[in-house]
Order: structure tokens, then C-alpha cells, then sequence
């Protein structure tokens, strides 16, 4: 074999692996790509007065893993023409950066002719044209960005082969219509005011409201927005000049941008409202990207199935848009899932209030304390544990953790006006003893909240003796994953759930402690048994 055809095959290969989805060559035509339009869709477009041929535009969701077609209508306004499950995307919300970050891309696109991969080694694609001009503004790297079928996903939108066959034949019969670029909108999520108020703290946010501010367009017209980029920033329905770059020209509809400012200024009221109630800001981080749920049978045929065997994490933020330790896992991906693990992250009726000391304490069997004790104890970090101690107890060397509700009035509403959880007069104490001498001592290498661990009881419901020898610790790992089942369908008056290991602290606590409670410990000091009580703040869903 000559150098050349070497050199060919070695060049060939290399290019192979650089594409994001490797799926870098548009090859000789196949049958596939001339399969035709499904009697479901030819009898949808009839019912809504479409023509095969008409224009259409796409427009995906990724935390809603939905990719939506709409198509001209005789009216000459886009109407939606169907809805399609996204099977697979990787990576996190937020646009795409760099190559080999395993990130979707996000923004507007432009799907042209030659774009279309009638041969794909994911039975049929499209490239999606990234970096387009607002990426490469931004120096963004990658190529191969694709929309394509096989449920595998390595910085793409991935679809089924039968999804993609429906998909790629609208917009060739779009092109062969005569329409020279289908316009893609690919969004983080669908902007409605829930999620605007949920991610408002998140670092992409500012980059998000100008993906919104073309979807308004959109909204509004139903016609497709005219898409500019100028100084880095996208821009819409700019009339450019000669000389002039693309999307810094004039207003070119005045009476549509007062209207998406009309609508811009309704969602925020909207939004400010949902902050006022009490929904907190949150990161949505995802193990790998995710699907829609209703591939969640399914989950072994995709790509990285292990990333999405559960749904993302709901991480906190602060007031200053610093991300807390405060986590929450949602159960799956749909939007009840999520928004359940939003609701138990940031819920102020969950607001529990964790008091670390290692003062003397009394004895296990005389160590519960009245609410108002516990309240007295937790309100200052250098008050004295003998108030949540009856005098008359022995005391013994070692370490207590309390919990406590952070409402004791019945029925009471904070002054943000969201309900608070009422107080049961219960006790919400646990106490955790060292003997005195050596063994309150040994082990001071571990950090503190892991030597408090070590100390909780475990006792069970069947056999509290087996259960104290159950490796307490692995129960109660901050790193481990949240139980399965929502914190708040656990209840006072009911045993929790074998599910929930974290809910089994002591069969008579009261107060459901979870992780980020335990994810607080870490910041306690490493000092000796005679630290001073440290108070921390975490969240413990319970329902009343």
C-alpha cells in the first residue's frame, strides 16, 4: 500500500474522532433519508391546513427533553405540528463552551441543505451549523453538533431512529419546498415564570433571557425572529445597513419590541411574585444530561445509562448566588419530580437547626429535652447545653446533636408569609455519649462530625439491637444517595419508610433529618471534646 492511501486512512480516522458525536461524514445517499412523511403526520398537516412543503422551524427543550417542529400554516403563522420526547442529551444546561465538554448546544441555528447527513452513523442527522456567529464571538470550539437517531448523545440531541426518519424528512420537504435554512431554537428549558424563578441566581441566566427575548419574538408573531449577533450579544429583527455588522442595525418593528418589553415586564412581575411565595433559587445539576421520562423504561439503550438512572440534583443557592451544601436529588425527570425536590430543598417549614457540643451531657435515658430546651439551646452558639439538660441528670463526657423544628408556634406563618410547619410539643432531641476517660478522646484524628456519627443510635423497629450494630455510619453518609421516596411523604405519626435509612435515626425522633443537616457536620472543628457548641442551619423535610 502507497504513503498516500496510508496517510488518507490515517487522517480519515483522526477526523472521525473529533466530531462530538463522531459522525463527522456526509457520505454516499442511502434509502434511509428518502423514507416519506407517516400518515400521522400527512393526516396532522391536512387538519391544520399544511402543506408538506410549507416552512418549518424547530425549537428543543433540554431540561424538558422535548423537541418540538412547527410548520407554516395557510394563515402564513407557525403552528406547532408535533411534539417529539428527546430519547438522550449530555452534559448540564448552559451552552456550549468548548470542544469536548459534552455539552448541547443552546442558542439559534440554521439547518441548510448541505447540512443534512442522509448516511450518519446514527442512521440519519443533521449538523446543527455550531459555532455560529454568537459562539465564535464568544470563542467557542467544536464542530459536529448534530441532531441525529441511535439514543446516544456525546454533546447532540439524540433522538430514535424512528423520531429521526420523521424528523429529517420535514425538513427536507421543507428545503425541497424551497426554504434555504430551517431556523433551530435550542433553550435550556421552556421559559415560564416557575423556571425563570428558579434558575434566576444561575450564572447562565443573563445569556438565558436573550434566548428569551427571540422566543418572546416568536410568542408574540408566530412568524420566525430575523437572528443578528452584535457585540457578542444576540440581537433580533435588526435592519443592518451596508457596513453595518449583522444585528447592530435599527429596530426594524418598533411596535413588536414594545410588545416583547410588555411581556418581559408581566413575566417578571410573575416571577417576583413566585419568590415572594418562597420558591428558591436552585442549580439543576445533571450526573451526564438526561431524556424524557417517558423513555424512563428504557434507560439501558441509551448512551451513559448509569448518568441517567436518576434525576438531577436540586442544589441551593444562597441570597448572594453562591451555591449552599444544601442538596436535594429529584426522582426522575419529569417536571413533578423536579419540582418536588425544589419545593424540599428550599421549603422554610423543613428549616431545622442542628447544635453540635461536647460539653457534658446528661445520660441517655434522662437526655430528652422539652421543645422550649431545645429551642434555649439552639438559640445562641455559646449557650450553655444545661439548659436543654435537667439539672438532676448525671452528666457524662462526649458529644450531643440536636435537632429542632424552627417553629414552636401552632399554626404560626413566617413573616415572608409562608406557612410554617406547627409545633407538636414534640421532643426533638438526640443525644449521642462518651464514657469518660480514653474513649472520648480516641479517634480524634476523624474529623469531629464523623466521631458524632459514630456515636448516633440505630435502633429499629424489629430489632434494636441489630440495627445499632449496622454500621451507622454508612446509613447516615452525607455522600450517599437521598432515599427514593420524597422526605415529605414521611410523617410524624407513621414509622418511615425502609426506604429512607436516613429517617431512621431513632424510632422516637420526630423530625426527619437529611442530608443537609449531615452535609453541615463537615464544618464543625476538629478540635478537642471541649469545643465550643457550634450551631449550624440545614433543611429536614417533614410533613406535620
Amino acid at each position: 500500500m502507497s504513503r498516500t492511501p496510508i496517510r488518507f486512512l490515517i487522517a480519515a480516522a483522526a477526523l472521525s474522532l473529533l466530531g462530538a458525536c463522531n459522525d463527522p461524514e456526509f457520505r454516499g445517499s442511502n434509502a434511509r433519508h428518502w423514507v416519506p412523511l407517516t400518515q400521522e403526520l400527512l393526516a396532522s398537516m391536512q387538519e391544520k391546513g399544511m402543506r408538506k412543503e410549507d416552512p418549518v422551524l424547530i425549537r428543543t427543550y433540554k431540561q424538558e427533553a422535548e423537541f418540538e417542529v412547527w410548520k407554516k400554516d395557510g394563515s402564513g403563522r407557525f403552528a406547532l405540528l408535533k411534539t417529539f420526547p428527546m430519547c438522550r442529551w449530555s452534559g448540564q444546561l448552559g451552552p456550549k463552551r468548548k470542544e469536548g465538554d459534552r455539552q448541547a448546544p443552546e442558542g439559534y441555528y440554521a439547518i441548510t441543505p448541505a447540512q443534512m447527513n442522509p448516511n450518519s452513523n446514527y442512521h440519519l442527522s443533521y449538523d446543527m451549523g455550531y459555532p455560529n456567529a454568537y459562539d465564535r464571538a464568544h470563542g467557542g470550539t467544536g464542530s459536529y453538533l448534530m441532531v441525529h437517531g441511535d439514543c446516544s448523545s456525546a454533546g447532540c440531541y439524540s433522538m430514535t431512529d424512528q423520531q429521526i426518519e420523521e424528523i429529517y424528512a420535514l425538513v427536507r420537504e421543507a428545503h425541497s419546498g424551497g426554504q434555504k435554512a430551517v431556523q433551530m431554537e435550542a433553550f435550556p428549558f421552556r421559559f415560564t415564570a416557575a423556571n425563570l424563578a428558579r434558575h434566576r441566581l444561575d450564572p447562565n441566566m443573563p445569556f438565558w433571557r436573550e434566548l428569551k427575548e427571540g422566543a418572546d419574538r416568536f410568542e408574540i408573531t408566530k412568524q420566525e425572529p430575523k437572528v443578528g449577533v452584535c457585540n457578542g450579544h444576540y440581537a433580533f429583527d435588526r435592519a443592518s445597513k451596508n457596513g453595518e455588522a449583522a444585528g447592530c442595525g435599527s429596530d426594524s418593528d418598533p411596535e413588536l419590541t414594545k410588545q416583547v418589553a410588555e411581556k418581559r415586564a408581566e413575566d417578571n412581575a410573575k416571577v417576583a411574585e413566585l419568590v415572594g411565595k418562597g420558591v428558591p433559587a436552585v442549580k439543576l445539576a445533571y450526573d451526564d444530561g438526561g431524556q424524557n421520562p417517558s423513555f424512563r423504561f428504557k434507560t439501558i439503550e441509551t448512551s451513559r445509562p448509569e448518568a441517567i438512572a436518576e434525576g438531577p440534583t436540586i442544589e441551593l443557592f444562597d441570597a448572594k448566588g453562591a451555591l449552599t451544601k444544601v442538596a436535594v436529588r429529584a426522582r426522575g425527570f419529569d417536571e413533578e419530580s423536579i419540582a418536588a425536590a425544589v419545593k424540599d430543598v428550599g421549603s422554610p417549614t423543613t428549616a431545622s437547626t442542628v447544635v453540635a457540643t461536647s460539653t457534658p451531657v446528661a445520660a441517655p435515658t434522662q437526655a430528652k429535652a422539652s421543645s422550649a430546651s431545645v429551642v434555649s439551646a439552639s438559640a445562641s452558639s455559646g449557650a450553655s447545653h444545661a439548659a436543654a439538660t435537667p439539672s438532676s441528670a448525671p452528666a457524662a463526657t462526649g458529644v450531643t446533636v440536636i435537632l429542632a423544628n424552627s417553629s414552636h408556634s401552632s399554626g404560626a406563618s413566617s413573616a415572608s408569609g409562608r406557612d410554617t410547619t406547627p409545633s407538636t410539643g414534640a421532643h426533638a432531641t438526640l443525644a449521642a455519649f462518651a464514657s469518660p476517660g480514653t474513649e472520648a478522646t480516641s479517634g480524634q484524628d476523624a474529623p469531629f462530625y464523623q466521631r458524632i456519627l459514630a456515636k448516633l443510635p440505630f435502633p429499629s423497629s424489629n430489632d434494636a439491637q441489630a440495627q445499632s450494630n449496622a454500621e451507622p455510619q454508612d446509613a447516615l453518609d452525607p455522600q450517599a444517595p437521598l432515599p427514593p421516596v420524597r422526605p415529605s411523604t414521611l410523617s410524624r405519626d407513621t414509622k418511615p419508610s425502609p426506604a429512607s435509612p436516613q429517617a431512621s435515626v431513632a424510632p422516637e425522633l420526630d423530625l426527619f433529618s437529611s442530608h443537609a443537616i449531615f452535609a453541615a457536620l463537615p464544618r464543625f472543628s476538629r478540635g478537642s471534646p471541649a469545643t465550643a457548641p457550634t450551631t449550624a442551619t440545614g433543611f429536614a423535610p417533614v410533613e406535620p
